[in-house]
């Protein structure tokens, strides 16, 4: 079915003061009188995405118009991953929690690399046996630390097997509290793939509280017992107090689209103040939390706390938290329980099947841009 289109005139003068206002933007070219803004009508969310000048939708609205000053930005012009404004994690999180991921985070060329200006943040999933018994040893420019041995070398006992994806993670060297985020992505397809992008404290030993800004599974379809989908249609935002269910979840805010989020290119939104988080996709507000709601994040939120956020991007596979048990795939079935002995064991004998639904580049999570403002 073809999509509908409305249009939409924009005032040129209010178009040029607009550039002018936002801060780091010299020049431009003059757009024409009449821009086309295009409002695909099959999107439930009504995502508002301008044409042909998407370039500049990765700017903030008109309530943030020259507040604040963007303190980190990348729009990944370089050959490679700068390293002076990110950190690249190396390390194996899948028997040291809290996710229980089934995957190694790498620096590697194979898994994080940058092609026409777009970074991709590659998951490559291990096929035959023998690469995932026997030992891994990172402890070569290994992230952990020696805090956690565990995940600078493992060594495969039983059922207990390594990692059975390579994948790619990184953090933002910039630390940050209250502002806005903007990152405009295209997020992981791909059975039990899902996306990483969030702000986590800098020191902290379970990661919490954090704050996504954009969750989706990678399943085309997840049904459960009820017929409720959880897949790739629907999105997630919010802040996380609490690793486990109900808790969890509490505060979270969802949007639900006609067409998976993976499809195509969308900008996430955070705006962070002290009395709220508001969360956005395009050019569509789709919740807010605020600060009053519960007492850690009044906390977390308050003026007097210095805990400071960083960004923190990448692609998991997996684990004990994300997938909730009694789920399928389509008409294909979760293939582990949450947590069980054997669970990576019962995944990778299954690979035939979830390997199915994954591409080289359609399984990577791929970023345009990232730009962070503070207020």
């Amino acid at each position: 079915m073809k999509r509908k289109y409305s249009v939409i005139t924009i005032n040129v003068v209010v178009f040029i003061a607009w550039i002018f206002c936002v801060k780091g933007v010299t020049s431009f070219e003059v757009p024409p009188v009449k821009m086309e803004a295009f409002t695909p009508t099959g999107f439930r969310a009504s995502i508002l995405v301008l044409k042909p000048y998407e370039e500049i939708t990765g700017f903030p609205n008109s309530d943030l118009l020259c507040e604040g000053t963007v303190i980190f930005e990348d729009t990944f012009k370089t050959k490679s991953l700068n390293q002076s404004v990110w950190q690249i994690e190396h390390r194996i999180p899948t028997y040291t929690g809290p996710d229980y991921e089934f995957n190694s985070y790498l620096n590697s060329e194979e898994t994080i690399f940058i092609k026409n200006s777009t970074l991709f943040l590659r998951p490559v999933p291990h096929r035959d046996e023998a690469d995932v018994r026997g030992d891994l040893d990172l402890r070569n420019g290994c992230t952990a630390g020696d805090k956690s041995p565990l995940e600078c070398f493992y060594q495969q006992k039983s059922a207990f097997l390594l990692p059975l994806v390579k994948s790619a993670r990184i953090y933002s060297k910039k630390s940050f509290k209250f502002g806005t985020v903007y990152i405009r992505c295209k997020l992981p397809a791909g059975d039990w793939i899902y996306p990483i992008v969030h702000l986590e404290p800098v020191n902290s030993n379970n990661n919490l509280p954090m704050i996504w800004i954009a969750f989706s599974r990678g399943n085309d379809r997840l049904y459960g017992a009820g017929g409720n989908d959880l897949g790739s249609r629907l999105l997630f935002g919010g802040p996380i107090f609490d690793h486990s269910e109900p808790g969890r979840s509490r505060f979270l805010r969802t949007v639900r689209s006609d067409t998976p989020f993976f499809k195509e290119f969308h900008t996430y939104k955070l705006v962070w103040k002290p009395d709220r988080i508001t969360f956005g996709v395009d050019n569509y507000t789709y919740g807010t939390v605020q600060s009053n709601e519960f007492s850690a994040f009044s906390d977390m939120s308050s003026e007097n706390n210095n805990l400071q956020f960083r960004l923190s991007i990448g692609v998991g596979v997996g684990g004990i938290t994300n997938f909730p048990d009694g789920f399928k795939s389509g008409e294909v079935d979760k293939p582990w329980n949450n947590p069980e002995r054997n669970m990576l064991v019962h995944f990778f004998n299954k690979r035939n099947e979830w390997l199915k639904t994954w591409t080289e580049d359609g399984s990577a999570l791929q970023i345009d841009y990232v730009r962070i403002w503070t207020l």
